[in-house]
């Protein structure tokens, strides 16, 4: 071989292994769609909250202007198996490259096992148990945990309303509503108060008349309570025909849903609830009047959060490697100071976010800061 030949086959190899190597430095494509599944209650006692969260995606989805990305939606109809059935769906049929949901944190809670040994992101809207903060390192969500405004809630009862004896009834089938029922009862008794009773029900159930004449015999001078919005409307209901005198107070925020008054009718006039504070920033307003030019209607609440979830999950696939492992990290690096229509959002270690809340009431049928 001359020297000439060796010079140019030296060339060659060295330009083959430039091409190597920056072919392994170059991000993956994607060859087909960007499939993004949903996990949402569109049927059943909080298909309100899961048709506004499903709005508020199709939304997100059409200002993203991206027909490469392609939207699968489930209905767990707040029944945990069907969360289950559809998150195996999601992953080992579907091939989806990321979850938003479960909405409720008891169906976050069963999901999350099979998104974490699959490697598939979940992001939740809403899933607000503490449970959920050790499920995975593929485990996130843009909506805070329970424990600081229930424990706000439960310092506002007996420092601001002057209450020493209250009442707690919840949900037993929601891990959330569980946690909250602990929180509330373990800052009102270290504060000096005392849980006079406690009573349990379950979702789908339609008199609870049971407990809460129990309640009403009782010494507690109001009734902490956690319920989706059926429940709650119900109950409330139920307690002014047998001419309760505790008032209520909801530990859960997804007591702030107009199912509720539809529900209580008359009967949620003055009830006091925690909710996340009204966002300042212009992504959250522009978000409100995107979404009422588009449905026609006023934005209900939890929706803002849907939204942030599935603008934060394109971001991070279409910045990221395209591994597993490299959309978990590029959401990370995404959702640092992200100012979203929920607000800000910044993951901590554990994917989980702050946001600071505030006191509401129902005054005059309307939703609104307890001081106006």
């Amino acid at each position: 071989m001359s020297e000439k030949v060796k010079w140019i086959v030296g060339i060659l190899v060295v330009i083959i292994v430039i091409i190597g190597i920056s072919s392994s430095n170059t991000k993956q494509v994607f060859n087909g769609p960007i499939k993004i599944g949903l996990i949402l209650p569109l049927t059943g006692d909080a298909a309100d909250i899961g048709q506004a969260q499903k709005n508020a995606v199709e939304l997100a989805l059409e200002q993203l202007k991206d027909s490469n990305i392609q939207l699968i939606f489930e209905d767990d109809r707040l029944q945990t198996n069907d969360a289950v059935t559809a998150a195996q769906k999601l992953v080992n049929v579907d091939k989806v490259d990321a979850i938003i949901g479960p909405s409720w944190s008891g169906a976050a809670l069963a999901v999350a096992p099979i998104a974490e040994s699959s490697k598939t992101l979940l992001i939740s809207p809403t899933a607000s148990t503490p449970s959920l903060t050790s499920a995975g390192d593929y485990i996130f969500r843009v909506y805070p945990t329970d424990d600081a405004p229930v424990k706000m809630l439960a310092d506002f009862a007996l420092n601001n309303l002057k209450i020493t004896k209250a009442a707690i009834l919840y949900d037993l089938a929601n891990d959330s509503f569980t946690q909250e029922k602990n929180y509330a009862k373990s800052e009102f008794e270290k504060l000096g108060g005392k849980i006079d009773i406690e009573e349990s029900f379950k979702t789908g159930d339609k008199d609870l008349k049971t407990q809460l004449l129990k309640i009403k015999n009782s010494d507690a001078e109001t009734i902490f309570f956690s319920a989706f919005p059926i429940e709650a409307g119900l109950l409330l209901k139920q307690a002014k025909e047998l001419d309760l005198k505790q008032n209520f107070i909801g530990l859960d925020a997804v007591t702030e849903d107009p199912t509720v008054i539809t529900e209580a009718q008359n009967a949620a006039e003055g009830l006091i609830y925690q909710s996340p504070a009204k966002p300042g920033n212009k992504e959250h307003s522009n978000y409100l009047a995107d979404y009422e030019k588009k449905y026609n209607k006023k934005t209900p609440a939890y929706s803002a959060e849907a939204y942030d979830c599935l603008m934060l999950a394109i971001k991070a696939i279409k910045e990221s490697n395209g591994t597993k492992e490299g959309i978990k990290s590029k959401l990370y690096q995404v959702g640092q100071k992200y100012m979203g229509a929920s607000g800000e959002i910044t993951f901590d270690k554990n994917g989980d976010v702050s946001k600071s809340f505030a006191i509401k009431t129902i005054k005059n049928g309307q939703f609104v800061p307890y001081n106006q």
